[in-house]
């Protein structure tokens, strides 16, 4: 086989891995599964990947650059910081609500908590968490002037990824009073971004007193 085939192969299997981990969980997804999904061979997943444990675990990798997260430094980098902090909130409300790849990494962060709990594969995952916060720690800090604490950086940034997965797992109820449809169309997302920006900005102004 080629390298370019081999290469090939191996991206196949990866992202079919992202999806079927973000649709069925890890443990409801089999390596036939796979297999069929990718249209591959068992032999081929252990040559590349060795189990399916390290499968996941470079699939939570791929599907997290598939997320905006992934570029969102450069993206936002020539906004005003007001608009990078909406920039942030907003990509992950998109990733949230979205059925395309971009929203692959967090349903798979939604699912089989035993196995993120794994410890190679919760440093993976907190490396990606670092990088997400590191982003919103500068932010803050050139928002408020340098006048906040690291702790309060911290809280603010756990309220605010709590807060998303609390909106994502009370969905059915909470479309019912702010969603028109089954996802909220680009203005609902506005101004759903916009209700977290000032609970957010409110949060901190109140921490710093």
């Amino acid at each position: 086989m080629s390298v370019q085939k081999q290469s090939d192969s191996r991206e196949v299997i990866l992202e079919t891995a992202c999806r079927l981990f973000a649709e069925k969980g890890y443990e409801k997804t089999t390596i036939r599964d796979l297999c069929k999904e990718a249209e591959t061979y068992q032999v081929s997943i252990n040559y590349y990947f060795g189990s399916k444990e390290n499968l996941f675990k470079e699939a939570c990798l791929q599907a997290f650059n598939f997320t905006d997260e992934a570029r969102l430094p450069d993206k936002i980098k020539r906004l005003n910081v007001e608009e990078q902090l909406k920039a942030v909130i907003r990509s992950l409300l998109e990733m949230v609500y979205s059925d395309e790849k971009k929203g692959w990494f967090f349903k798979i962060l939604s699912r089989d908590e035993d196995i993120l709990l794994k410890k190679s594969i919760n440093t993976v995952l907190r490396e990606k968490q670092e990088f997400h916060f590191s982003l919103f720690q500068s932010i803050l800090r050139e928002l408020f002037e340098d006048k906040i604490s690291e702790s309060n950086i911290r809280y603010a940034y756990f309220v605010l990824i709590s807060h998303i997965f609390t909106l994502n797992h009370n969905f059915a109820r909470f479309k019912e009073h702010f969603f028109s449809g089954e996802k909220p169309d680009k203005k609902e997302l506005e101004s759903l971004t916009a209700k977290i920006y000032r609970l957010i900005i409110a949060g901190i102004k109140d921490l710093n007193k």
